[in-house]
């Protein structure tokens, strides 16, 4: 009996032993397909499955270390471009933990060069210089000459001056009052009508040293706008104002001097933060900036998709009329039938894109939009403005609504983009002015990728009873194109 039971123990002990071994076998699997990833590198941080989940935890925080997604908006005198991104400081250094990590555990990893890569980005957008020039100088030393690689190195190495070599261009940027450490300044040629963003691998970039001061040392001889890369954090609340010149020529054994100024911005009033717009007249109030001669209202209106996701946004002047006071108050009927700013885009499938101000108005029910303003001196010269650099639409609020009340069929097909059903809806309005009045614009500017049908659109625009300066205007272009040559 006593035989049998040790016997029995040691079956059950050796099925234990076998057991615990088979766990520990393929409980990494377990644990890599589970995601359980903290447990693995901490308990199996030599078995393949760890490399392959600290890679791939990686790859999941990767979203802030491509190009597409860095924050910085590149800011020129006469435009700005951003990716739109919505990284945080948090994300970014979840990625760079990542990497790290990564690199200490795996050093031989056939991953190691591409995460490094990675990881070199990650500093330079964190302004961690030196450890990004580390990261870069490595790869180089590996053999390896990829040209983003020596593109890095060699705006890095822009942070210091070159003893007893002469520059090309020297400037110093400013924010407010203080110097702009760590910004990057770009070079655009004039003649170069395209932006390929992110700019990095593709144009002539700074960095600026400690005192906000920058340089170019081997630049070809051309005309340049300068602008300047900074994150949304470095320039809320401020404005690039309006240079004296706007571009810069550089020669050869010649230095040009070029500074970048950022200064506060107009502050607005009313209307903000989603007010909702009632009654038949639009208030807007801000504070009066010093030097300024007159200012300039602007209406930005948002595209949205069929979800409601802003996907895009068009803004127009609202009026030439050179404001002197710090209020100005419209007509929304006069606003309403107000075309301004057409514009036709096309996405990546061909879909056509018409702007909603062009169609509808500049202001029109049920709409959301953003106002600003522009301060100008007495020479012309923009010095401030209340619009800021907005760099990701879906963080964008809106200043103000406008109710629906009014809001025909056809122009929630319009915002919708679904511009068939807004042609058929607003035949269906018989003699309704807005109907009219939009259903000429979709029809002379066409709907697709071809142009429109001026001879058409006529048909409809003459029979808008009242018809407003915009109309008269439009009503003389269709007639000209319809001229015989």
């Amino acid at each position: 009996m006593i035989r049998f039971k040790v016997k029995t123990m040691a079956m059950l002990l050796a099925v234990l032993i076998l057991g615990a071994g088979i766990s520990y076998f393929l409980l990494p699997y377990y644990l890599f397909h589970s995601e359980k990833y903290e447990v693995l590198w901490k308990w199996f941080p030599s078995s393949k499955q760890s490399e392959s989940a600290l890679f791939l935890a990686a790859e999941a925080a990767e979203q802030f270390t491509s190009s597409s997604d860095d924050e910085h908006i590149f800011i020129f005198p006469t435009s700005s471009s951003s990716s739109g991104t919505n990284a945080t400081v948090e994300g970014r250094q979840l990625a760079i933990n990542a990497f790290e990590q990564l690199i200490k555990q795996y050093p031989a990893s056939r991953y190691i060069k591409g995460v490094k890569l990675k990881l070199g980005k990650l500093y330079l957008w964190s302004k961690e210089w030196d450890k990004a020039d580390k990261l870069f100088a490595e790869l180089a030393a590996s053999g390896n000459e990829d040209s983003e690689v020596l593109a890095y190195q060699a705006m890095l190495n822009t942070r210091k001056e070159i003893p007893d070599k002469e520059a090309a261009l020297t400037g110093k940027v400013m924010i407010g009052e203080k110097p702009a450490s760590g910004v990057f300044v770009v070079l655009h040629r004039s003649d170069d009508n395209g932006w390929s963003s992110p700019p990095y691998l593709h144009y002539p970039i700074a960095i600026t040293d400690e005192q906000g001061e920058y340089r170019f040392y081997d630049v070809t001889a051309n005309e340049y706008e300068i602008g300047v890369g900074v994150t949304p954090a470095e320039v809320s609340g401020y404005y690039l104002t309006q240079a004296a010149r706007e571009r810069v020529s550089i020669a050869a054994g010649k230095t040009e001097t070029y500074n970048i100024q950022f200064v506060p911005k107009v502050s607005v009033v009313s209307p903000v933060n989603k007010e909702q717009i009632t009654g038949d007249r639009l208030r807007f109030v801000w504070n009066a900036y010093p030097g300024t001669d007159y200012y300039l209202l602007s209406i930005t209106s948002f595209y949205r998709d069929e979800k409601g996701k802003s996907v895009g946004t068009s803004t127009v002047q609202l009026s030439d009329e050179k404001l002197k006071d710090t209020t100005a108050e419209y007509s929304l009927e006069e606003l309403r039938g107000s075309s301004r700013g057409f514009g036709k885009s096309y996405n990546a499938d061909g879909r056509v894109a018409l702007s909603n101000t062009g169609v509808l108005g500049a202001i029109f029910p049920g709409g959301d939009f953003i106002w600003s303003v522009d301060a100008y001196n007495a020479d012309g010269r923009k010095i401030s403005s209340s619009s800021g650099y907005y760099t990701g639409l879906i963080q964008t609020t809106p200043f103000f609504t406008m109710s629906e009340e009014g809001m025909l069929a056809g122009d929630r097909y319009v915002i919708e983009g679904d511009y068939e059903k807004a042609i058929a809806s607003y035949k269906s309005e018989g003699n309704n002015d807005y109907a009219l009045r939009a259903l000429a614009r979709l029809i002379y500017y066409g709907i697709t990728k071809d142009d429109g049908d001026p001879g058409e659109a006529l048909t409809y625009l003459e029979r808008v009873s009242a018809p407003n300066e915009g109309d008269k205007d439009l009503l003389k272009q269709m007639k000209e194109e319809l001229e015989p040559k």
